[in-house]
């Protein structure tokens, strides 16, 4: 009753992965105390524990003998786990970097831009649709920006489109056709808070699409569908703006340094970053060209760092089903005594899965399978 669609499509596949593989962590030493310590001190926020269990099983299913290491409170952390192959033990450390600050603060931004005055088209009885690319970042943009082009469509008459593009962005603002939201409403139930309902009222789909909803709706039984809308105030909005781009594309360079601190000393060490790739296409593009440049010079301290991987996770609730995933992965091998031991570094989507080499963020090449 209370499913979340698009939240679903980050925290279903995850437990499906490990789900496939859960024979073989239970026979992994220490696995036991590592998801009590998820389930109990870490519920908040597990993503870090559900990043080691999927490197773990990585590891298992290609053969590798895998070993948790128990923490003790007050003491140095430690790495994560063991893993030996062939006679030879490395060290393993996971990092899982969660969504910045600065897309929060952009969100925020978004919604004080357009809800006072989303209300007010909402009083005035209104179904309206603004589609904006803004071009500075939302924290510069004036609070009456969007209010001004919602005035300026209401003094040109309803009926037509208002059109614009200046210093801050472009953009349209008009008459939002609920017709095909309606038909659909005839034969079937939609939920309130799915890409589905996006897709009717924007008319597109967009894999981790912005859009901010004031919808005046019939409940159906089930309260995560409707059955019914007489109204819908949409703003469908992007931000192409260099600078915000560049602050969402969060280089790994601190979750590198931290991990490579908890690697030991008298053994060779491997490290696994974990990030979601859901600020889209063009951030993640960014995103590669500074890790591939951060992985490249980056100094370990002295410690026997031997491979870097970093794992970028893609989910999305597309309108035809309940959730999807594209997954890509990096490594890099820094002056290696021998070849890599996780020789296939997805760890979400399932082995016979057809991949390919290249980004899953590159629109020139084919998508990757799902």
């Amino acid at each position: 009753m209370v499913y979340d669609f698009i939240y679903g499509s980050r925290v279903v596949p995850i437990f499906r992965a490990i789900g496939r593989s859960i024979t073989l962590l239970q026979s992994v030493p220490g696995v036991e105390s590592r998801i009590r310590r998820l389930v109990d001190g870490e519920r908040a926020q597990p993503n870090g524990g559900l990043f080691e269990l999927l490197v773990a099983a990585a590891y298992c299913r290609e053969g590798a003998g895998v070993r948790f290491l128990t923490e003790s409170p007050g003491n140095r952390k430690t790495h994560d786990f063991d893993v030996s192959v062939g006679g030879r033990e490395w060290a393993v450390e996971c990092k899982r970097m969660e969504t910045g600050e600065y897309t929060d603060r952009e969100r925020q931004s978004a919604r004080q831009l357009w809800l006072p005055t989303a209300r007010d088209l909402q009083r005035r009885g209104l179904s309206v649709l603004a589609q904006v690319h803004f071009r500075s970042e939302l924290c510069e943009v004036p609070s009456e920006y969007l209010a001004y082009q919602a005035g300026q469509w209401l003094q040109s008459g309803v009926l037509k489109r208002h059109e614009w593009d200046d210093q801050y962005g472009a953009g349209v603002i008009g008459t939002l056709d609920l017709r095909p939201l309606t038909r659909l409403l005839r034969t079937d139930d939609v939920a309130i808070h799915s890409s589905r309902m996006m897709e009717l009222l924007t008319g597109r789909y967009k894999r981790n699409a912005n859009v901010i909803q004031l919808l005046n709706v019939k409940m159906a039984d089930n309260p995560l569908y409707v059955e019914g809308c007489q109204q819908a105030i949409v703003l469908d909005w992007e931000s192409t703006s260099d600078t915000a781009i560049d602050r969402k594309a969060r280089d790994v360079v601190k979750r590198l340094a931290d991990a490579t601190k908890q690697l030991p000393n008298d053994r060779p060490g491997l490290i696994h970053i974990g990030l979601e790739a859901v600020d889209g296409d063009e951030v993640e593009a960014r995103r590669y060209e500074k890790i591939f440049q951060t992985v490249r010079n980056f100094d370990s301290k002295g410690k026997r760092l031997e491979y870097i991987y970093v794992h970028w996770f893609a989910p999305e609730s597309p309108p035809t089903g309940p959730a999807a995933f594209d997954e890509t992965y990096f490594w890099s091998g820094r002056q290696p005594d021998q070849l890599r031991p996780l020789r296939d570094g997805m760890l979400v989507l399932p082995p016979e899965t057809e991949t390919r080499d290249g980004l899953h963020w590159d629109a020139k090449l084919p998508s990757v399978r799902r």
